[in-house]
């Protein structure tokens, strides 16, 4: 616990001098190489100036309340004129702990944010969910995801708190929560809050004088998931999407055969469908593609038969609904009219399923289909690249990207049929517990069907 005099200058040095705990002078790095250094002032007792390694300097008090010991924000470096302004801040919330009040608390503190309209943390985070300018939020296509990922995990802790009250401690104590049971959520929230913090502190706003967020790392590390799911596992998984039932079973092995994305194939509408033409297809909207371009995905009989079975809901143009997503209509009628959301319960329920089985499916995902297409075209079937990708709708390969990308236009549809026809002959062959055939029988079966 170093003691110093805080100066407006030693503040802002790259180094002080301070007394450790046996009382001895030593030289402080400002900042840390890693950690947090706290050095205590010793006009002021209880008020510390903590900086971090990142460079975020902040200042704290710790008093008491009823002998309960608390410690207290007061705010960010730049948020004083001067260190006097910053003791006398420190002395206030002592003064108020004397008296038996925690107007320091984040209660307190969120109460009064809660009276600066528009200042809120939820409040400037809706503003830059709608702004389509430069930095704003309004232009991703995750901006779904990621309002329902600041609603769950970040404005139950900073919604009504205003903006420019929330410290670098606050970010990464809510990283830290999180990153403790879901490290990747944290990433996610890391990159969210970071966005939000950018856009309320560039020029022309200036909502906050600095992000909190700068100098905070990303909290957990990332790597490229590589699942790819086995022949055995498809049979396991196939006859448990059969006890799964409408909406989410037929929705999964569509999923399968396609290799589509799970949020384009929940979204499909009847219209976007023609399956009594010669060449069956789904033509997938650019607004629900990640491309942003209209996407046509060529039908293999299997997959024509699958969605020739499913129950039809009169005026309802969505495929897969669920008895939850509903509205009514102006004369009070239930219109089911929404697709079907809710994806972590069918998981939950296979892996259930599951639990009996004597090799149960590690480590699994629905996204995982789509890997399992690409992997088993391309080594299965002997598909070619260039087609795998214009199956799936996905542009990073050699033949769709960059300057090829620009001149090569073609669609190769009746490839794509058959190389998906072949994928559905694939699958059937596996849940049917017979012998996969030849690469060469596969493609030969496929066009005669296709």
């Amino acid at each position: 616990m170093p003691k110093c005099r805080l100066t407006d200058r030693n503040v802002k040095a790259g180094a002080v001098t301070a007394r450790d705990k046996a009382g001895k002078e030593r030289a402080y790095r400002l900042p840390p190489k890693t950690g947090t250094l706290e050095l205590w002032d010793d006009l002021c007792p209880g008020l510390a100036l903590r900086v971090h390694a990142g460079g975020k300097r902040s200042y704290c008090v710790t008093t008491r309340i009823g002998g309960k010991q608390i410690r207290r924000t007061i705010g960010a470096v730049a948020e004083f004129t001067g260190i006097g302004d910053v003791r006398k801040a420190a002395r206030a919330v002592i003064e108020d702990a004397a008296a038996g009040n925690d107007s320091a608390s984040k209660a307190a503190r969120r109460e009064t944010a809660a009276h600066t309209e528009g200042d809120s943390f939820r409040a400037v985070a809706g503003r830059w969910l709608k702004d389509t300018g430069k930095n704003g939020g309004g232009t991703l296509r995750s901006r779904g995801h990621v309002r329902a990922s600041l609603e769950r995990l970040v404005f139950p802790h900073w919604g009504d708190r205003h903006i420019g009250d929330i410290t670098q401690d606050d970010v990464f104590d809510l990283l830290d929560d999180i990153a403790e049971t879901r490290p990747y959520a944290a990433n996610r929230t890391w990159s969210n809050v970071r966005r939000v913090f950018h856009w309320a502190a560039m020029r022309s706003r200036r909502l906050i004088t600095a992000s909190p967020a700068e100098g905070v790392e990303r909290p957990a590390e990332e790597t490229d998931r590589d699942r790819v799911l086995t022949a055995a596992e498809i049979k396991l998984l196939w006859p448990r999407f059969n006890r799964l039932g409408f909406p989410f079973g037929p929705a999964l092995k569509l999923l399968l055969l396609t290799g589509q994305r799970l949020s384009e194939v929940g979204g499909m509408r009847w219209p976007e469908l023609e399956l009594d033409s010669a060449a069956p297809q789904w033509l997938i909207p650019g607004a629900r593609t990640k491309s942003k371009k209209d996407h046509i995905v060529p039908l293999a009989p299997a997959v024509c038969d699958l969605i020739d079975g499913l129950p039809r809901i009169v005026g309802c143009e969505h495929v897969f609904v669920s008895g939850r997503a509903h509205t009514r209509d102006e004369n009070g009628v239930r219109q089911i009219d929404r697709p079907v959301s809710g994806w972590g319960t069918p998981k939950a329920r296979i892996d259930k399923m599951l639990a009996d089985a004597e090799t149960p499916i590690e480590n699994w995902r629905f996204h995982d289909f789509r890997r399992t297409l690409v992997t088993g075209m391309n080594e299965e079937l002997n598909i070619e690249p260039h087609v795998v990708e214009a199956a799936i709708n996905h542009v990073s390969g050699l033949a769709k990207a960059g300057v090829a990308g620009i001149y090569n236009r073609a669609l190769y549809l009746e490839q794509r049929r058959l190389a998906l026809t072949a994928w559905a002959l694939h699958i059937e062959t596996l849940i049917g517990g017979k012998a996969p055939p030849s690469n060469v029988a596969n493609l030969d079966e496929a066009r005669k069907r296709a």
